[in-house]
């Protein structure tokens, strides 16, 4: 066991649904899908943090290993808290390589809430 993997808590997948209303439209329903193990990191600088007011937005880094690939605009919810995190960046883009010991894969994020 890494001290990666050590930091590592439980998320899962937020899964989005249409229901018919019964009126001839429909309303999203969210569900929740497959548990993961990954953690989300805030940066601290002041760069991030000037940038965070600047766009009204908590962005933070949410690491996993190479086998889970998040893509842009899932949604994932931290278990322990319930906090919502909606994916910007392209997980694929952003793994260690297969030679490395490190098993990491990265995305970039901001917390979310889902839409009612």
């Amino acid at each position: 066991m890494s001290l990666l993997s050590e930091a590592y808590e439980p998320f899962v997948f937020m899964v989005k649904s249409a229901q018919p209303d019964g009126e001839g439209g429909f309303y999203t329903v969210w569900t929740e899908g497959a548990e993961f193990p990954a953690t989300a990191d805030f940066a601290t600088s002041s760069l991030a943090k000037i940038a965070d007011a600047l766009t009204e937005k908590v962005n933070c880094t949410v690491t996993t290993s190479k086998a889970i690939t998040l893509e842009p605009m899932d949604v994932i919810k931290r278990v322990s808290d319930g906090v919502y995190f909606r994916i910007l960046s392209d997980g694929a883009n952003s793994k260690t390589p297969n030679s490395a010991t490190l098993d990491m894969r990265q995305s970039k994020a901001e917390i979310w809430q889902l839409p009612t």
